[in-house]
């Protein structure tokens, strides 16, 4: 196979990957995107590689295999970074905090989420902001921290509603009542 022929098979693996995966065999999509990251390092496909990189966590980390999620989250953060891709930057330091909190790693989740925030403030990307403020009241509900955990829900609660977020809107409010009612306070 020639370079050339490298970026159509790519795509040809993406899209065996995806398959398996809606199939449930996340084993052999682990494996076929593995294989497309390094056709992606082989083409100086950086971007590729990154996404490609990003899904192998999502997946690791679906499977439990949180430490290897990192890895390539961490890798995926690298290379988004020498594109200067700050969404995609956001997006992968929410994924790392994530995996930090799936393994209770509740101050390297913060320190993760806090790293997240301003690049999306600096985007005005007001779903990646409240989904970060949500991340962080988990973790403060994990702590026993229910007031900072409800003011959290509170600043997301409105942005999510500015963005129509039907899905989020509803779990967020879920959240809210649960925590307040918890708590023994009147609705706010």
């Amino acid at each position: 196979m020639t370079k050339k022929d490298q970026p159509g098979e790519s795509a040809q693996i993406n899209i065996e990957a995806d398959k398996c995966l809606l199939a449930g065999d996340h084993q052999k999509a682990l494996t076929l995107y593995l294989k497309n990251a390094d056709t992606f390092a082989v083409l100086q496909d950086y971007y590729g590689q990154a996404k490609t990189l990003n899904n192998v966590g999502l997946i690791q980390s679906g499977m439990g295999r949180n430490e290897d999620a990192l890895v390539h989250f961490l890798k995926a953060l690298e290379l988004f970074g020498r594109l200067g891709k700050k969404l995609q930057m956001a997006e992968m330091w929410g994924n790392i905090g994530s995996t930090y909190r799936n393994m209770e790693l509740y101050e390297k989740a913060m320190e993760a989420y806090f790293e997240a925030l301003p690049l999306y403030e600096d985007l005005d990307h007001k779903l990646g902001i409240a989904d970060q403020y949500t991340n962080m009241a988990y973790v403060h509900t994990r702590r026993g921290d229910m007031e900072e955990a409800i003011n959290l829900y509170h600043k997301a609660l409105p942005l999510y509603e500015e963005s129509g977020d039907r899905r989020r809107i509803d779990v967020t409010t879920h959240n809210l009542q649960n925590l307040i009612s918890a708590m023994g306070k009147a609705p706010q």
